[in-house]
């Protein structure tokens, strides 16, 4: 599950960052590795880097199905980070760049809904 997880974090930075960090001149990411190794298109690494993390959470879904030697908390720590990635990078690279996230984060913590 923790590499699952890991999966997911590692390709959707990549996916949303490689230009960014290409033009800064950092490490080539999964995309031009991809690019760069099978003389694909950016669009085909994308694709295929969308499939490599469409199966990690297959496999995030399925271990948390199983029964584990793991508290069930460990668990949820475990698949509340892979929720963590899917939405930092929902909108672009909220990591890197933490004003985009500001209004999803004042919506929860500070104007969330009535109940």
């Amino acid at each position: 599950m923790m590499k699952a997880t890991a999966v997911i974090g590692r390709f959707r930075d990549d996916i949303f960052t490689h230009k960014f960090e290409q033009e800064r001149g950092h490490s080539a990411s999964a995309v031009e590795c991809y690019m760069e190794e099978y003389k694909a298109s950016e669009e085909e690494a994308v694709e295929f880097l969308w499939k490599k993390i469409s199966n990690a959470w297959k496999d995030v879904a399925e271990e948390c199905q199983k029964p584990s030697l793991f508290p069930v908390a460990i668990t949820e720590c475990v698949l509340n980070l892979a929720r963590l990635v899917g939405v930092l990078y929902e909108n672009g690279d909220c990591f890197t760049n933490p004003h985009l996230i500001k209004d999803h984060l004042k919506s929860l913590f500070i104007d969330p809904v009535p109940l």
